[in-house]
């Protein structure tokens, strides 16, 4: 494919090419590579030259109109033209660029005509385009108009964009046939021109953005014209089918393989959805980095900092993302006990309000729990006392709030709307759950046969109880980073 790069001239942006023969574009392309001072022909003159009435002008490598081109020549400075036209020139080693632009136009094949390896032209100038109460400079890309009916917009580069791509992997679309379709022009048939917004914006500020990342989605994506073909012939066969046997079902795989190419990712971080989620990203991260400190610090440093509410209180604030199934969290919510002469009420660490406006139980120790006790029972590790208590505290949490379900759900709620920004009229005890989150993964040689008990521990409660570690939440921290910021096969 031809190599393309962008190259500024005062306030134009001009496109630079390698040298193709397009006879329409010939006289075109010595125009730029004349000297200003030898045009020799006034402006109404000049253009008839330059696109005689019989030559096809068609579209500049299918992207850029010609006569658009030549009008933005027009309206350079003095200064502008002779800066191109020495671009232009630089590596034409002969004298034909000293001549008259009259002499050049009456040589009957000016095909021959040395005009060097490359060439250089304007397509966009810089301007100042407002959008609401603020403005904003962009090169506007005036000679690749996008046009719907009545309507026409354009497409914007800032000048302080850093895409990496060239032209033609800005404007054009993937595609196999040679139409390079304009990919922009593709999209803004299919603009809402009731907002009145000019066309679409690369980098900046103003709105509708793209960045480099949204422009190779949209060209892997957009739907291609072999595709479209293909799709027809597809349809037609199966109409064919029902009168004549037709056996070519070579269009109908490729069709399907293209189609899968084109989901097989999906992409999370889209230009609406990208700030919030850095900032979701960021905010994880501080508190993983925060967690990990502590985690990584010996029992004897840590445990006279942070004690159980000081990892209570940052987990909560993780929690949200953790645990996208529940809106709103309490604190210690107290609740009596009926017939158990030893304890008079349950406190739980907290209660979470689902989506679905029931309540679950959280339990939150400090990472500091042994998993295991010291030895094994017959060839088995087995929790620690510590644990099994935990657990079993949990479990008696979830029968006496279920055992009281009617009384409780009325206080649940109001502790909810007072503590909370909960709205609800109801939240209901409906098969509640726990999620108990103490100690950490095993480490050291025991540590592969160690987790291997301790699954199988956890598949046992986990109709009642999610058992999770502090390794367990840090793993999730990450697979949540990890998650925004790829595509989902």
């Amino acid at each position: 494919m031809t190599n393309y790069d962008f190259v500024c001239i005062g306030k134009f942006i001009c496109i630079q090419q390698d040298k193709t023969w397009v006879p329409s574009s010939q006289n075109l392309r010595i125009l730029m590579n004349v000297n200003p001072k030898n045009i020799g022909y006034s402006t109404n003159i000049l253009e008839e030259k330059i696109f005689p009435q019989n030559r096809r002008i068609g579209k500049l490598m299918y992207l850029f109109d010609q006569k658009s081109i030549f009008h933005m020549w027009q309206t350079m400075s003095d200064d502008e033209k002779e800066q191109l036209y020495e671009k232009n020139v630089a590596d034409i080693s002969d004298e034909a660029h000293k001549w008259n632009l009259s002499d050049l136009l009456s040589m009957k094949n000016n095909k021959q005509i040395q005009l060097g390896d490359r060439w250089i032209y304007p397509v966009g100038k810089l301007m100042t385009v407002p959008q609401n109460s603020k403005e904003e400079e962009y090169y506007q890309f005036t000679a690749a108009p996008l046009e719907n009916g009545g309507s026409k917009g354009y497409l914007y580069l800032s000048p302080d964009a850093r895409f990496g791509l060239n032209p033609t992997r800005i404007f054009i679309k993937n595609d196999v046939n040679k139409s390079l379709p304009n990919m922009w022009q593709t999209m803004y048939k299919l603009w809402d021109y009731e907002n009145q917004k000019p066309g679409f914006f690369l980098g900046g500020s103003l709105e509708p953005n793209f960045e480099l990342a949204d422009i190779k989605d949209i060209r892997n994506k957009l739907v291609t014209k072999s595709e479209l073909n293909s799709y027809a012939d597809v349809q037609n066969r199966k109409i064919i089918e029902k009168y004549v046997d037709t056996i070519n079902n070579v269009k109908e795989e490729r069709l399907r393989n293209k189609q899968r190419k084109r989901e097989k990712n999906i992409s999370l971080v889209t230009t609406e959805n990208k700030d919030a989620l850095a900032h979701v990203n960021s905010f994880l991260e501080n508190k993983r980095d925060i967690l990990k400190k502590y985690l990584n610090t010996s029992t004897q440093d840590a445990r006279p900092k942070w004690n159980e509410h000081s990892y209570q209180r940052l987990l909560l604030e993780i929690f949200p993302f953790i645990f996208p199934q529940y809106t709103h969290f309490i604190r210690e919510y107290n609740f009596k006990i009926e017939g158990n002469s030893q304890k008079k009420e349950d406190i739980p660490d907290f209660l979470a309000a689902t989506a679905n406006l029931s309540v679950d139980i959280l339990e939150i120790k400090t990472p500091y729990f042994d998993l295991f006790r010291k030895g094994k029972y017959r060839g088995n590790f087995v929790f620690s006392s510590e644990v099994q208590g935990l657990i079993s505290q949990a479990q008696k949490y979830i029968y006496n709030l279920e055992r009281n379900a009617l009384r409780e759900e009325p206080k649940i709620t109001k502790k909810f709307q007072k503590e909370t920004d909960f709205k609800g009229e109801h939240l209901y005890i409906r098969s509640p759950k726990a999620i108990v989150i103490v100690g950490k993964n095993p480490q050291g040689n025991l540590a592969t046969e160690q987790l291997r008990d301790f699954e199988i521990f956890k598949r046992k409660y986990q109709d009642i109880t999610t058992f999770l570690t502090y390794s367990d939440i840090l793993a999730r921290i990450n697979r949540i980073i990890n998650r925004q910021r790829k595509s989902i096969p």
